[in-house]
């Protein structure tokens, strides 16, 4: 075993590599670390585990991120540390697994120097990944964080299999901390071993120190230390208009909560890690387009002319959605089948998703795009031009009413054997009446709630017809065009699969016609009666 000597030089710090990885971590708070550190510093073995001293560190750490935290609001958050021989610059997830220890991801990179500027224009995973959700806004230093820290490995059978890390920060702005920002933290760091192999030592640390479970990161502790939270995404789905207000003041209100929420997303789907991300916001497009059919209806100038134009938007983002729909269905067949042979496969489509990547965001950092948010925000504080203004009750009638009379016509077009380009078309009117008509559940009441759920059965009765389509299209499409090149096994898997979606497609487009029936018979009519009384007793609106 090293003595306390040798390893206290075997810690000096050596040029940091690259690394991106998943820690697992427990994190504990304590009132005083005393105790715990004499306990350590006086014993070379616990729980089992030898324990070797390391030489002590003082850190420096600024957190970074734009004035409205976008990297955070992309569930990231940015250090860069100086140890006093190196500097690092490292992106951790903020969004923890709940359990614990808790795992998230930790990017790392070196640094000539701790300098913002210098990560703006440096290469590799951090700066890269900095630069592209910044999306051209300043960085500026949030907080900073002084720590003196104390480590002990935890060796068995002469293996590091952890590292237990007793922190002392102040917190706030250049390190300039009160005592009540003093941050007392114990960490222990997986080093490779398994949690189980790992966690009497926890347990001994807890029951020996009297710990608790650290409920916050450093990061949130830290915004908090300087007056500051970290930004809270809008509640998801569609907010809910009240009776009573007019058309103009219900669609304002609807737009800007559709508008926080694209906002809330965007920097994720910059980052381009997180496939849901890319689809919410999609959705939430859809929304917005809904809500400028409000307006249009109200009526409120200009709401016309900005349904093109975020139509237009969407559509760039069409591609890198659909590679992310393929990726995973030819994942799911190499990890259930194909035991590797489609990788290539994977990596091309992986290459394809970074270039529709790089376009979607040109597509949401242009002018063109800067220009459509900005008429969005006029629009959703503009005053209306001129009373009396038609009531919201009324104009949302309507539009209920005239989707419904569009997906009724779509359907009116097949039977049983339709296409699934004739039901995909389907599918999109039944999207477009429900983002049409949920905002208005709580005016429409229990009628429309009933009709909602019933729509929702059709959408995924649609989607699954849609997805089991699209996964025979693109397989089919795959083979054809690397059939020299794929395995036998590879293209083996891909055909059962497609033989399996086929069968789905089947069972489900069996499926549609009673689903619509059920939809479209005495649920349509309870609400269009719902609707009708609603309207008849509506007032003048309050102008609000």
């Amino acid at each position: 075993m090293p003595t306390r000597d040798s390893a206290v030089a075997e810690s000096k710090p050596s040029v940091p590599p690259i690394q991106d990885v998943i820690e697992t971590q427990w994190q504990f708070v304590t009132d005083d670390l005393g105790p715990l550190h004499a306990q350590l510093e006086s014993r070379t073995e616990l729980a089992g585990f030898s324990l070797v001293r390391l030489a002590p560190l003082d850190l420096t750490d600024r957190y970074i991120d734009t004035a409205d935290l976008r990297l955070a609001r992309a569930g990231l958050a940015l250090r860069l540390r100086s140890d006093g021989r190196h500097n690092r610059a490292t992106l951790k997830s903020l969004h923890a697994d709940s359990t614990s220890p808790k795992q998230r991801r930790r990017i790392t990179q070196p640094m000539d120097d701790g300098r913002i500027e210098s990560l703006l224009s440096a290469s590799g995973p951090v700066a890269e990944r900095t630069r592209t959700v910044a999306s051209g806004a300043a960085l500026e230093a949030v907080f900073t964080a002084r720590t003196h820290r104390e480590v002990f490995r935890a060796l068995q059978g002469g293996v590091d299999v952890a590292a237990i890390t007793l922190d002392s920060t102040e917190l706030g702005h250049s390190g300039d901390a009160a005592a009540s920002d003093l941050l007392r933290r114990v960490e222990v760091d997986l080093h490779g071993a398994a949690v189980g192999a790992v966690q009497p030592l926890v347990d001994r640390l807890r029951e020996s120190a009297l710990l608790e479970p650290a409920l916050a990161s450093k990061f949130v502790t830290g915004l908090a230390s300087v007056g500051r939270t970290l930004p809270a995404p809008p509640e998801p789905g569609t907010a809910l208009i009240a009776a009573g207000l007019s058309a103009a003041a219900a669609g304002q209100f609807l737009l800007r909560h559709q508008l926080a929420m694209w906002r809330s997303l965007q920097p994720a789907v910059c980052l381009g890690e997180d496939p849901e991300s890319l689809h919410q916001l999609r959705v939430t497009g859809r929304r917005l387009l809904a809500v400028l059919q409000l307006l249009e209806a109200a009526p409120l100038a200009g709401a016309n002319r900005l349904r093109p134009r975020l139509r237009a938007l969407l559509r760039r983002s069409s591609a890198a959605r659909d590679l992310d729909v393929q990726h995973a269905q030819i994942e799911a067949v190499d990890r259930t089948a194909a035991d590797g042979a489609l990788q290539p496969l994977l990596n091309e489509l992986a290459r394809r998703r970074a270039q529709q990547q790089r376009a979607l965001l040109r597509a949401l950092d242009s002018l063109r795009a800067r220009q459509l948010f900005l008429a969005l925000d006029k629009l959703a504080s503009r005053p209306p031009r001129r009373p009396p203004l038609q009531p919201a009750v009324v104009a949302a009638e309507r539009l209920i009413r005239r989707r419904f009379r569009k997906a009724r016509r779509a359907a009116l077009l097949m039977d049983r054997s339709a296409s699934a380009e004739n039901l995909h078309a389907l599918r999109l009117e039944a999207k477009k009446l429900r983002y049409v008509a949920e905002p208005s559940a709580a005016v429409f009441g229990a009628p429309l709630q009933r009709f909602l759920r019933r729509l929702q059965r059709l959408q995924n009765v649609l989607g699954r017809i849609n997805d089991a389509h699209q996964a025979m299209t693109n397989l089919e499409a795959l083979v054809r065009r690397r059939r020299n090149s794929l395995p036998p096994g590879a293209i083996f898997a891909m055909g059962r699969m497609t033989e399996q979606q086929h069968q789905h497609l089947l069972a489900e487009r069996a499926k549609w016609p009673q689903t619509w029936e059920s939809l479209s018979g005495k649920r349509w009519r309870r609400l269009r009666r719902c609707m009708k009384e609603r309207v008849a007793g509506t007032a003048r609106p309050n102008i609000v």
